[in-house]
């Protein structure tokens, strides 16, 4: 699979009913791996969520729902959580890869989708 515009092997495991864990490993020429990414904050999917043609890693768990970004700067990944950014009690990603961020009480949600310049509103 890919993220962060690497081939890598993927490893996941649980570690309880709503939570995983899970290793992204470089494989070098002669099968040596090395760590490249822990997700040890919610079910991990991949997916290039700011339309840069390098695929991040999102994570999501728990009730209300809490979202990170994984992104490569450089030479070393970096965490977004989602909620904290928005100011939300609860944010999902959609199929459509739009973020709804939900606050307890509110009877409609908001919605925003990443770009490189960070999270804007969705019209």
């Amino acid at each position: 699979m890919r993220i962060f515009s690497e081939k890598v092997l993927k490893i996941t495991g649980g570690l309880g009913a709503n939570n995983s864990l899970t290793n992204y490993y470089l494989i070098d020429e002669s099968g040596n791996p090395s760590g490249l990414l822990q997700i040890d904050t919610g079910h991990s999917k991949e997916l290039d969520v700011d339309g840069d043609g390098s695929i991040e890693g999102l994570a999501a768990h728990g009730n209300p729902m809490s979202a990170y970004i994984y992104r490569w700067n450089v030479d070393h990944a970096e965490v977004t959580y989602v909620n904290d950014a928005l100011k939300a009690d609860s944010v999902v990603l959609t199929d459509e890869g739009i973020y709804e961020a939900f606050n307890i009480g509110d009877k409609q949600s908001k919605r925003f989708r990443l770009t490189l310049e960070g999270l804007i509103p969705e019209r």
